[in-house]
């Protein structure tokens, strides 16, 4: 019964230990910034970064305007 208890942490540990390694994520890409905003945010947070992209006025919720966070 102890051996099996003991499997049982170790099993656990091992699979905690795995799911932090698969979290980790590499250096990212400044130079592909440009292309993933286009691709995932301008619709809504606009091309001047001010919440007011061709999406926005159909949100419940209003995006962020990033000219707050930046000065």
């Amino acid at each position: 019964m102890k051996a099996h208890g003991l499997l049982v942490v170790m099993g656990a540990l091992a699979i905690v230990a795995s799911a932090s390694v698969a979290a980790e994520t590499g250096p990212g890409n400044p130079h592909k910034g440009p292309a993933l905003y286009k691709q995932h945010c301008l619709r809504c947070h606009g091309a001047m970064l001010d919440g007011k992209g061709p999406e926005a006025p159909k949100l419940s919720r209003q995006p962020t305007d990033f000219h707050k966070y930046l000065s």
